[in-house]
């Protein structure tokens, strides 16, 4: 559950962080540039596709709602979607398709009826909800995480997710290779001051901007966690490997609701909470911490996971250079060097 808890962390990072800086103008003009800028920045599909599925994978963690006239019926100038709560057709005003990648499908009526309500969204995304509370790492850690999906159809992408864990920052750093063009995409979070620095490398090209860390803590339900683990079955298979060096145990989890099936090789020779990883992930979506259940049953560190979805779809983590203490971390991960980072003025 733990290893599923960061998972769920990671991917809300990497899809908020690196597209947080075209956030604003997507809510507002989705229908009308989306294409346009697809068409322009190939990064930016590959990152556009993966916050539509992730957070239809979350459903329910936006709070969406529909414009209704002071007759508490549907507005008259709504569209057809927002007025059906229905998929639009192709001729209507809000059908949006892409078809160069694949990805997209048209939008399910949820979508914000106004710009007000686009920018009440916007401010309490982007730390609307509160004074920032500066805090402390309890641990500090670093690793890296070699990331592998093979789809059903034999295709296969890899990155490498670099990661340290300081007592005032969090850094992350997503190597990754799409059609041969080599990117990467870099993430500090202060804990001080709760901004985040981000640093995109494409096409040879690196450009940096810092602001306030997404405030995504009150868009997730308090008791997602232990949901989560109400579906969750669990096997300890007494089986027993040795891998990157740690003596692991395998256990088996199964989702009885989605169908996924996890098997993860868990060592208890890491002296890293998991929860502190969860912890730190939990930064960059603008929260200290994610309470991960009480009664998790499976204690220790997953070295090795392989997870299956019920379509067949099969994704490998692995965790290498696992270090543990202030004087043990790779500390090259907070320092940008000469590159230079633009502060962006109202976030």
């Amino acid at each position: 559950m733990l290893l599923r808890i960061s998972s769920l962390l990671l991917a809300l990072f990497l899809c908020t962080c690196v597209s947080a800086q075209n956030l604003p103008d997507k809510a507002k003009n989705r229908a009308a540039d989306r294409a346009e800028r697809k068409a322009n920045n190939k990064v930016d599909q590959k990152v556009d596709q993966a916050v539509d599925e992730t957070f239809k994978a979350i459903e329910g963690l936006f709070k969406k709602k529909k414009k209704k006239n002071k007759n508490g019926e549907p507005a008259a100038n709504q569209t057809a979607t927002q007025r059906t709560g229905t998929a639009p057709q192709k001729g209507d005003a809000d059908y949006e398709q892409t078809v160069d990648d694949g990805g997209l499908v048209p939008n399910d009526g949820n979508e914000y009826a106004d710009d007000e309500e686009v920018g009440n969204a916007l401010s309490n995304l982007f730390g609307g909800g509160g004074d920032f509370e500066p805090y402390t790492n309890d641990v500090a850690f670093s690793m890296d995480m070699h990331v592998k999906s093979i789809k059903r159809n034999g295709k296969t992408e890899e990155s490498t997710i670099s990661m340290a864990v300081g007592r005032t920052q969090v850094a992350q750093k997503v190597n990754f290779e799409d059609k041969g063009e080599k990117g990467n995409s870099w993430s500090i979070f202060d804990t001080q001051t709760g901004k985040v620095t981000l640093i995109t490398t494409s096409k040879g090209e690196t450009t940096g901007m810092r602001m306030k860390s997404p405030n995504l803590r009150n868009l997730i339900k308090p008791d997602a966690a232990q949901d989560y683990l109400d579906g969750i079955t669990y096997e300890n298979t007494g089986e027993t490997r040795i891998i990157e060096g740690y003596n692991t145990t395998k256990y088996v989890m199964t989702d009885t609701r989605e169908g996924t099936v996890t098997e993860s090789w868990i060592t208890t020779d890491i002296e890293i909470d998991p929860t502190a990883m969860a912890s730190a992930m939990s930064a960059f979506i603008g929260g200290q911490t994610l309470t991960p259940g009480e009664n998790a049953p499976v204690e220790g560190f997953p070295i090795f996971t392989t997870s299956t979805d019920k379509k067949g779809n099969r994704y490998e983590m692995t965790y290498k250079n696992v270090k543990v203490g202030e004087g043990n971390i790779n500390t090259q991960l907070f320092d940008t060097g000469n590159i230079q980072i633009q502060d962006i003025p109202g976030f």
